[in-house]
């Protein structure tokens, strides 16, 4: 591939763009998660963002942005993060599935045996760094594949979070393995494999904080309907003891606050009262 340097120049921004985005979009979804997991002590929330950051440190070095920020160099300790970011991420799919050893045995059998591997892969990764970036290769197809699986299983089990998970995972699973599976991009000389690898995860985080945000949803439903079932008689479906006292201390202290009198009227019907 030859180019004037002018040419060149114009035609890496498309790239450079897509880069700096998809970066800038995963460091917010990375605060984002680990406020959660402080905010929620929630360990699922915690693995996700650690999962974000093996990513960021890996694209953001493969791609030049820090290189070109920081100086950093070292090609071969890029590929580490991923190792154990593929770690952190089978934990999460753990987490955030509810896969237990008594509920799911085979799944959570075959997370642990992907867990055991991937620590393997980062021993040998650190005897032979030469075969850390095809060792992330080998890694990210297998805890993708894992992930649509487990998302498939449970989502047969009539999981509302599972059937959510699974339109993200796989997704990332379709772009994930055409970046993983290629070693160029025929004709594409200033947008890389990593490009699109960083995109995947990219789309991924996105649409598990969407996940993430009808979880949120669900909650407040049920919050409002548990509030509904305290404040109502059942019977009569008319405000009960509980819901007379709010709403009466509120009344209360406007009447106080505005000097306003205050009326109550009390029904007394065959001691129904």
């Amino acid at each position: 591939y030859i180019d004037t340097l002018e040419h060149y120049r114009q035609a890496i921004k498309g790239g450079n763009a897509l880069t700096m985005l998809c970066l800038g979009i995963l460091l917010g979804l990375a605060f984002y998660y680990v406020a959660l997991a402080v905010t929620r002590c929630n360990t699922t929330d915690a693995l996700y963002s650690l999962f974000i950051l093996g990513n960021l440190l890996y694209n953001g070095t493969a791609l030049l942005v820090y290189p070109d920020l920081f100086g950093m160099h070292r090609f071969y300790l890029i590929s580490m993060p991923i190792l154990f970011s593929n770690i952190a991420y089978i934990f999460f799919v753990l987490r955030l599935l509810d896969i237990t050893r008594e509920a799911h045995p085979l799944l959570y059998r075959s997370g642990m045996v992907l867990l055991g591997l991937f620590a393997c892969f980062i021993v040998l990764a650190l005897g032979k760094p030469n075969w850390s970036l095809e060792l992330d290769r080998i890694g990210v197809g297998l805890f993708m594949s894992y992930g649509v699986g487990a998302g498939i299983v449970r989502t047969r089990q009539r999981d509302t979070t599972a059937r959510n998970y699974l339109i993200a995972v796989v997704t990332f699973f379709m772009l994930g393995v055409i970046s993983i599976s290629l070693s160029k991009l025929d004709g594409a000389y200033t947008f890389y494999v990593e490009h699109l690898g960083l995109l995947a995860v990219t789309v991924e985080a996105l649409l598990l904080a969407l996940v993430l945000a009808g979880q949120f949803s669900q909650l407040r439903m049920q919050f409002e309907q548990e509030r509904e079932y305290a404040t109502r008689d059942v019977l009569t479906g008319l405000q009960n003891r509980r819901a007379f006292f709010e709403f009466g201390n509120i009344e209360v202290e406007r009447s106080k606050r505005y000097g306003r009198p205050l009326t109550v009227l009390f029904l007394d019907l065959d001691n129904f009262k």
